[in-house]
């Protein structure tokens, strides 16, 4: 097991590598405008990846395992396709529609806008579901060369494109969007050889029995749906707010300053989900509610640390992050980017909590707290705007929105489970990340210097992040082992007694 935590943090550092280099290219090569823009055209694709794909992929991830065992999982996933083909078309239609009434997008013309929304959303929810599907199923190794080959086509294709083509945000997604389609391609071959080595033989059954009856599909995935909408209104529905109040160009340094601390998290959630979330559903699986309840407990115990960490990190290291990661006309966005770190944090930990509510099938305990959370956002964000002091008032307003949609969702799902969630355990191994605040009062404008204090930073971040990995896995007995691996490390900072 740790084998494959070693293989999953070395082909995530690699891909966030990839990642940080695509941003830094997207900065330098884009105006503000069009980096705007390219924010303003992903907003888009992500309403209908959440309101339409994410809640029958979450569905479809409940069952992967029962799939494989049953011998439908290739012909459920071609069922799923042809759903992603219909949303493609229907996220094309929606956009022309939104941009002819509401005149949504205003800068940005009509065909190209229309061509690349589908193309994106298809290609982009094809390849994500697949991929993560492969590292569920029992191939770490394969999950990871997807990955990164994913990401490094897509800065390879964006660049080339913005290069010899044309510097604007439709060309640069064309890139990304291609480099999904590709991947998946090989992607699915995989997973098919997956099913057909480990799992019954393909019976070719009909659509009820390869992804469930209609009416079950429906109800996991309809209050999800419900959910996860007003999740893009608190995530990235202002975007639109923003760019007719402001204009694309303010929309361009507020997203890349937020943008950072999202590509950032990404990277964590990811590496979470990797290692995590396997056992997760395994557990999940169970008709035992006691089980599922630990379940739920241990994935809350194991990952609340990791993201601690991520925000102390994250926030301290904002300025050196910001001079290595994007161009110098986006210098200042180190503001935005501590704004981002505590969303990000409220929002991945919020991600946590419901799980709890997938665990039982009772994914519509979470329409609540993000309604919540998306109203507080959207009408926020609205008035912060038209405010004297934007720059300040729309990131505070995004944050207080993680905030509050996370309480609400930890009394909704505390309710569920019927027991309270114990975060007392995740204070102690994240406080050893008080020392990232030793970057605080570092000010520079050296790229060098920057480098320097990012490796540094960098490498205790990943050293704590693979200690908590690592300890989680030594069973059994491994509260044991936990206990006593943090004790070490605190004789190796010169720490004594328990943090708080």
């Amino acid at each position: 097991m740790r084998k494959d935590i070693v293989v999953l943090m070395s082909g995530r550092f690699l891909q966030a590598l990839l990642a940080l280099a695509l941003f830094r290219v997207l900065s330098t090569l884009l105006t503000p405008a069009q980096v705007g823009s390219v924010y303003l055209i992903l907003s888009f694709t992500s309403l209908f990846m959440i309101f339409l794909v994410t809640p029958v992929g979450m569905y479809m991830t409940r069952k992967l395992n029962d799939w494989k065992k049953s011998g439908v999982l290739t012909y459920s996933f071609f069922l799923f396709w042809l759903y992603l083909a219909a949303v493609s078309v229907f996220s094309s239609a929606a956009v022309f529609i939104g941009k002819k009434v509401f005149g949504v997008g205003a800068e940005l013309a009509a065909l190209p806008l229309v061509l690349i929304v589908g193309f994106y959303v298809c290609a982009f929810a094809w390849n994500q579901t697949i991929i993560p599907a492969i590292n569920l199923l029992g191939s770490p190794r394969a999950f990871v060369v997807f990955s990164v080959l994913t990401t490094a086509l897509g800065l390879l294709f964006s660049s080339l494109f913005s290069v010899f083509i044309e510097k604007t945000a439709v060309v640069w997604l064309w890139g990304q969007a291609l480099a999904f389609a590709l991947v998946s391609i090989f992607a699915f071959a995989k997973l098919k050889k997956i099913s057909e080595n480990h799992g019954a033989a393909e019976t070719g059954m009909p659509a009820q029995a390869g992804i469930g009856s209609l009416k079950t599909v429906a109800t996991f995935a309809i209050p999800l749906a419900l959910a996860t909408l007003f999740m893009w209104m608190q995530n990235q529905g202002y975007r639109a707010i923003v760019e007719k109040a402001m204009g694309a160009e303010f929309l361009g340094y507020l997203a890349v300053g937020l943008g950072i601390s999202t590509s950032l998290a990404g990277v964590i959630e990811t590496l979470v989900q990797q290692i995590y979330y396997p056992e997760f559903y395994r557990k999940i699986s169970s008709q035992d509610q006691v089980v599922r309840q630990n379940a739920v407990s241990d994935l809350v115990r194991k990952t609340i640390p990791v993201y601690l960490i991520f925000l102390v990190f994250v926030f301290c290291a904002a300025e050196p992050l910001v001079l290595v990661l994007v161009d110098a006309k986006f210098k200042d966005v180190f503001f935005y980017v501590r704004f981002g770190a505590f969303f990000e944090f409220f929002r991945m930990s919020a991600n946590i909590l419901a799980a709890g509510a997938h665990s039982e099938m009772k994914t519509r305990t979470l329409i609540i707290p993000y309604l919540i959370g998306g109203v507080t956002a959207f009408v926020g964000v609205y008035f912060a705007v038209r405010s004297h002091a934007p720059e300040l008032l729309v990131p505070a307003v995004i944050v207080v929105s993680g905030l509050i949609t996370l309480l609400a969702l930890n009394a909704s799902v505390a309710r569920l489970m019927r027991k309270s969630i114990d975060y007392r355990g995740s204070l102690r191994p994240a406080a050893f990340s008080l020392l990232f605040l030793l970057l605080l009062p570092v000010h520079t404008s050296s790229i060098t210097l920057s480098l320097i204090l990012l490796s540094v930073s960098g490498l205790y971040f990943l050293f704590l992040q693979y200690r908590l990995a690592g300890n989680y896995f030594t069973a059994p007995g491994a509260g044991g082992a936990e206990a006593k691996a943090w004790e070490n490390l605190e004789k190796i900072s010169g720490g004594g007694g328990e943090p708080g």
